[in-house]
């Protein structure tokens, strides 16, 4: 009788067994399967050149490089993402947000003043189709799909192309479309600097900044209350780290786009200095992106700081490019 119940016990033993590996097999056959996702989704875009043909009409290059842009943004959107591990991946996500800012101040100008050549003149069908569509909510997921958005707007951008090539649709690039050009860059740069270089050091909260002094128009508080807590460090740092990226991509497309008038005020040179600032400003950070203050314990380097120097100088010889064009 004794040996009887040993015996049964230890099949429902080892059956039990055979059940717990199956399943923590299974377990861990998904948790690879979600690191693999998560190792795959977690990249950021090469910098690109398009090549110039001889005969391109002006404007081809600045299209080309928006519809390379949000060709990419449209196969591999993530901040609507609400499923998990994509969920988790916020560096490419805040990356990618920021690259749509670039794409938006870019067709919002293509809309109001690239393609046209007065203000009086008609808009563009197929540019206004592209501003409209990366107007969108970055962040639905459905009812409409950001992605459903990003197509439209890139399919737009083909149809303006084509047109361009057609000579249905025209391109302006003359000094006051371009100054309109830059003067946006240089406004969303303002931004992002201002948020970089209120990043606390060592986690000691929130900061002032004195950003509204001197502005004689301005009747509010001179002090602005800029909020970056600590984990959102690492939003701010990406999210300037993809506005740089599709800085320097538009810029290489004025830079082929606008030859003569860039040359004719000699400000070729510059921008090409500006390229060279942009191209430096894509590296992955060693520890945790922090500004540490000095001596500190923490064991990590100031990336926004770093960072946010950089793209200072980058907006200020935009603001010396425009003038320069204004001359």
């Amino acid at each position: 009788m004794g040996a009887w119940i040993d015996q049964s016990l230890g099949k429902s033993g080892s059956a039990m067994s055979g059940k717990t590996r199956l399943w923590l097999s299974g377990l861990l056959a998904f948790l690879l399967l979600l690191l693999g996702v998560m190792v795959y989704e977690y990249r950021f875009p090469d910098f690109f050149e398009l090549q110039h043909k001889e005969g391109d009409r002006p404007g081809v290059h600045f299209t080309e490089t928006l519809v390379t842009m949000t060709g990419d943004m449209k196969d591999r959107w993530l901040p609507n993402d609400i499923f998990w591990p994509s969920i988790l991946l916020d560096n490419p996500q805040n990356f990618q947000m920021g690259e749509l800012e670039v794409v938006r101040y870019s067709t919002r100008v293509l809309r109001d003043n690239l393609s046209r050549l007065r203000t009086t003149d008609n808009i563009d069908k197929a540019a206004d189709r592209a501003y409209t569509a990366f107007s969108n909510d970055p962040t639905k997921w459905i009812w409409p799909s950001a992605e459903s958005k990003w197509e439209e707007g890139y399919k737009a951008l083909v149809a303006y192309r084509a047109n361009l090539e057609s000579g249905k649709s025209k391109f302006y690039p003359r000094a006051d479309n371009l100054v309109e050009l830059l003067d946006q860059y240089i406004s969303l740069l303002g931004g992002v600097t201002t948020r970089l270089s209120n990043i606390p050091s060592d986690m000691d909260g929130e900061r002032l900044t004195e950003e509204t002094a001197g502005d004689p128009n301005f009747e509010g508080e001179k002090y602005v209350r800029i909020q970056v807590n600590w984990w959102e460090i690492d939003n701010e740092f990406y999210y300037a780290q993809g506005v740089a990226f599709g800085l320097r991509q538009m810029l290489l497309a004025v830079e082929t786009d606008s030859k003569e008038i860039l040359q004719l005020k000699k400000a070729t040179e510059l921008l090409e200095n500006i390229l060279f600032i942009l191209e430096h400003t894509q590296w992955e950070p060693k520890y945790m992106v922090m500004n540490c203050a000095p001596g500190s314990w923490v064991p990590c380097q100031n990336d926004p700081m770093m960072l946010g120097s950089r793209l200072q100088d980058v907006r200020q010889k935009l603001s010396s490019i425009v003038q320069m064009l204004k001359d």
